[in-house]
């Protein structure tokens, strides 16, 4: 199509004239309005000032004689060759539009006038293009105003009118900062196929033709680009280095050309995204009214209206979408919550009732355990006794025969060491005396089985067995039989545990005592075990040192004396853990251990050192053995004995995962469901214009 020459003119001075937008027009506005005059009188109106000028003509405010109500009358002056079928063509769309009320009211038109003019409505809040000279605007009173201009458009396209040079300067406010359309003189019916041209970025790409057919797609890019200058400050794509080639591009057509190109090959504006309050699809609606392809475009101004309510109504909806989400989930939470604290605590209570239990069952366990070795101690006490009561053997002492003393304990020895009864619960092949002894009532060694001459005659009324280190010859009442405190054996340094009964001249408990008899053995040689538990057995261990030794004797500790990480020869472990002390001190009171009473601690083996396999933690009880110096402790490995609440919180841990599992599917699949069922009707928009 061949573009009309006056129409050429007409649309290159257009362009020049809105290159550049700037706030400065309003100054030179009020200069002209004090070097000029109006062009000429208009009948019924008071003329007072400029308020602009363009390439056809100025603006003037007035005042109507008959209402006192202001006015602006836009007369055409000739210039350049000025197409007088624009005049026409503006007043034409003004009076179609005469009803709709965000559009500027057009009063009275001068056709015949010289120069032709038309009044309308004189809005005092002035442009878009004032407002934005304050800076970019909030973006919802930035949406506010597009909406409106979109409402704006929506009228005109819906009586077939396409603007087509939309922009801040053509965009009026009245005193409610409402907003007025104006400035219809680039604009086409939507059937006509003349081309407009528009303001540099602000128009489309596929507008910067001189062949191009007007389009409604032309408005959705101002609209688009309108809505980024407010929330930017600029318009979009607008740069120094543009401006400036074409400021020196003279050709209309060239430079037309260079707008084109420059807008379809630079990156997508982006600015508006990191405005505050511009959320994603603001910024989609931004740039699908600024795409560069017209087919991706809004296809009309009433999509983009429906684009911006569609987002007003997902805005409006979203409390009440997060509620229908957060009340779930906080329930879901709260369950979730309660659920781990009532799994926590009842873990709790049954790992604490059942070590409990474990605790309680260990005490009753080392009481069997310590009633056989208490059975097998009172054993061995008898061989002692009866032995104590022979007749050779307390002839012999009253003779002062030691071949008759010695002889008649290697009887002894020989006898019981073989004897079934004393043998019946000795731990393992062990015969259950380890050697005989018998001394005079100040302590000196008269005899020894096995036979030792290094010994005899060595005085030894510091040890233990001597019936507490007492003197016999000035406790004359001493009577029955005594079980030592743990002894190191001076010959092969084995711990052992003495057993002594005095020897009295005759029969009569009265009598006088002639000597004592004692009977050593190996702690090794008791019975300790326990088929499902770790039994070990504690004595206390006898420091007593020669009367002669400049060391003074220590208290004595407590010693493990059988544990199942021991090897024969292997030398003994202080236990150093104050519980069992404690414990063994009440035991020492009350001799007898109630079933409840087990040790509140967790125990730690003193053995973990020498086997990874007694390491951690470990529930005991313990009894003592009668009324001697041992101590049973029946142990059990701490995860072991909890085993069953471990497995049982493992259950419930998986049941509950699997629960909330299903719980946050259910509730991502409710979220998804109400966020399609408020997007149900949200479809794209049919054009409401004549294509």
């Amino acid at each position: 199509m061949n573009y009309p020459k006056t129409l050429m003119s007409d649309s290159k001075s257009h362009l020049e004239q809105t290159i550049d937008q700037s706030p400065a027009d309003h100054q030179r506005a009020q200069l002209l309005s004090r070097q000029m005059r109006p062009p000429a009188e208009v009948a019924g109106y008071d003329i007072q000032q400029c308020l602009g000028a363009g390439a056809f003509g100025t603006v003037w405010l007035a005042v109507q004689r008959s209402t006192g109500k202001q006015v602006a009358i836009k007369f055409y002056e000739h210039r350049g060759g000025l197409d007088w079928a624009l005049l026409n063509r503006e007043v034409e769309k003004l009076a179609v539009l005469y009803t709709d009320r965000d559009i500027v009211q057009l009063i009275d038109v001068g056709w015949d006038a010289t120069p032709p003019y038309y009044v309308m409505e004189y809005l005092e809040r002035g442009s878009v293009e004032q407002l934005l000279a304050q800076g970019p605007l909030a973006a919802g009173e930035a949406l506010r105003i597009v909406r409106e201009v979109a409402q704006s458009l929506v009228h005109a396209h819906g009586r077939g009118i396409l603007h087509c040079d939309l922009k801040p300067a053509n965009v009026l406010l009245d005193n409610d900062w409402k907003v007025r359309l104006a400035d219809f003189g680039q604009s086409r019916l939507s059937y006509e196929q003349q081309p407009a041209l528009g303001t540099l970025f602000y128009m489309a790409p596929e507008q910067a033709d001189l062949q191009a057919a007007p389009d409604a797609r032309w408005d959705v890019y101002a609209l688009g680009a309108l809505l980024y200058h407010l929330l930017t400050g600029r318009p979009p794509y607008r740069t120094a280095e543009l401006e400036s080639r074409l400021t020196s591009t003279p050709d209309l057509t060239k430079r037309l050309e260079v707008y084109r190109q420059s807008i379809n090959t630079a990156p997508r504006p982006a600015d508006h995204r990191a405005k505050r309050g511009v959320d994603r699809s603001l910024a989609e609606i931004v740039e699908r009214c600024l795409d560069p392809d017209p087919a991706s475009r809004f296809p009309n101004a009433q999509a983009v209206l429906d684009a911006i309510d569609r987002r007003a109504r997902h805005r409006a909806r979203r409390p009440l979408l997060w509620l229908g989400f957060v009340a779930p989930l906080l329930l879901l939470v709260g369950t979730v919550a309660q659920g781990v604290i009532g799994w926590r605590d009842a873990v709790r209570s049954s790992e604490a009732s059942l070590v409990r239990a474990v605790q309680a069952g260990n005490a009753y366990a080392a009481q069997g355990v310590a009633s056989t070795v208490l059975l097998q101690l009172r054993r061995l006490s008898n061989a002692v006794e009866r032995t104590s009561e022979d007749e050779d053997l307390r002839r012999a002492l009253v003779e002062n025969d030691t071949e008759g003393i010695q002889k008649s304990i290697e009887i002894a020895m020989t006898f019981y060491n073989s004897d079934p009864r004393t043998r019946a619960e000795s731990n393992g092949a062990e015969p259950p005396f380890e050697s005989w002894i018998v001394m005079n009532p100040n302590g000196t060694l008269l005899a020894r089985a096995p036979y030792s001459e290094t010994v005899i005659g060595v005085n030894y009324a510091w040890r233990d067995y001597f019936q507490g280190t007492m003197r016999l010859a000035e406790s004359s009442a001493a009577e029955g039989v005594y079980i030592s405190r743990v002894i190191q054996s001076e010959a092969d340094n084995l711990y052992k545990c003495a057993i002594s009964a005095l020897v009295r001249a005759d029969q009569r408990r009265d009598a006088p005592i002639v000597g004592l008899v004692v009977a050593t053995i190996t702690t090794g040689s008791l019975p300790l075990h326990d088929e499902q538990r770790t039994a070990v057995l504690v004595g206390r261990w006898d420091k007593n040192r020669r009367p002669s030794d400049s060391v003074q004797a220590a208290q004595p500790d407590d010693l493990i004396l059988l544990h199942p990480a021991y090897r024969r020869g292997d030398p003994a472990v202080e236990i150093q853990n104050a519980v069992l002390r404690n414990m063994r001190k009440a035991a020492g009171e009350q001799h007898e251990l109630a079933p409840e009473e087990t040790m509140d601690d967790f125990y730690a083996d003193p053995l973990s050192a020498r086997s990874e396999k007694y390491a951690g933690r470990w529930l005991a009880g313990f009894a003592p053995v009668g009324n001697t110096e041992f101590v049973v402790i029946v142990q059990q490995p701490y995860g072991e004995a909890i085993r069953p609440v471990n497995s049982l919180a493992r259950t419930l841990a998986w049941r509950g995962w699997t629960a909330l599992c299903f719980g946050v599917i259910l509730l991502g699949t409710m979220w998804y469901y109400v966020q399609r069922a408020m997007h149900w009707g949200d479809g794209p928009t049919t054009p409401r214009i004549p294509s």
